[in-house]
């Protein structure tokens, strides 16, 4: 399996024209949303682009594998709130995928965790490799102007 060497939630990722490196742009702790009611549906989500940035780093006799990711969204309760994969194949030294998610779920503040999981293509079984920790923050006042 590939060594995980960057996993983060953002704003979103430039990759640069000359050499191809990736700038993080708004790396994501806290989300503040303001305005939210008292009571929200369940399904209640806002329509906010966001990205998750994984790089990974091939190992030896893993070239030219298949590999399916997995990213998940839960509350503190273990609820999955999201949910997005995609596959690659290991051809270079280092890869990267880059998960561009519209809308994001508002649903109580509190702490959630950003799962990511890893599987060879065609296996059955995901293996964590990394959790990043998200806290929603819900905010009465309008949003402060810059």
């Amino acid at each position: 399996m590939p060594q995980l060497l960057v996993f983060v939630p953002c704003e979103k990722v430039i990759l640069g024209q000359g050499d191809n490196s990736a700038s993080l742009i708004g790396i994501m702790q806290e989300v503040t949303f303001y305005g939210v009611p008292s009571s929200v549906p369940d399904t209640a989500a806002v329509p906010m682009n966001w990205t998750v940035f994984a790089q990974w780093l091939a190992v030896a006799g893993e070239e030219g594998k298949f590999f399916e990711q997995r990213i998940q969204l839960t509350s503190g309760k273990g609820e999955v709130l999201l949910e997005a994969s995609g596959e690659f194949e290991l051809t270079k030294p280092i890869h990267r995928m880059i998960t561009n998610i519209r809308g994001f779920p508002i649903r109580a503040a509190g702490s959630y965790r950003l799962a990511l999981t890893l599987r060879q293509k065609g296996f059955p079984d995901w293996e964590q490799r990394a959790e990043y920790p998200l806290t929603i923050v819900h905010a009465k006042a309008a949003a402060p102007v810059h």
